[in-house]
């Protein structure tokens, strides 16, 4: 599943940014690199499913707000390289932290105007066991 998209990233911070952090070509193109850009949104789709998959069930019918803000997060981290300003870093632990309170259930989802979570848990009950290690000693 893909949160965000090219344009939400130009949205969020402007494309000049985007084709800075994009725009790997020499010469340059000045142009957005969609393989570049398509490479970071890659990475910020799996982190995503890894920690939202965890408490709801993948594919979510919708994207909720929320998870487009963290993935044009994720994405412009990844985008800057080994040059990531103290802004840009924050932005990033912020949405990590989210989603990890995501995962644990202490941050529910808006998913088609319900807030339900689907859990990908199974709880089971019945009898006590009959045959257990310690009562099979003896015999």
């Amino acid at each position: 599943m893909t949160y965000a998209a090219v344009s939400d990233l130009v949205n969020r911070f402007g494309e000049t940014l985007i084709i800075q952090l994009t725009d790997r070509a020499t010469p340059p193109t000045n142009a957005i690199d969609e393989d570049v850009a398509g490479a970071a949104f890659t990475y910020a789709d799996s982190l995503i499913d890894g920690y939202v998959g965890a408490t709801y069930t993948l594919p979510l019918p919708s994207t909720p707000p929320l998870l487009v803000d963290l993935a044009c997060d994720i994405v412009r981290y990844r985008l800057q390289g080994d040059q990531v300003p103290d802004q840009v870093r924050a932005r990033y632990d912020d949405a990590i932290k989210l989603l990890r309170q995501i995962r644990a259930g202490d941050l529910k989802l808006e998913v088609n105007g319900d807030d339900e979570i689907e859990s990908a848990l199974v709880l089971t009950s019945g009898p006590d066991r009959r045959f257990t290690r310690d009562g099979m000693r003896g015999l």
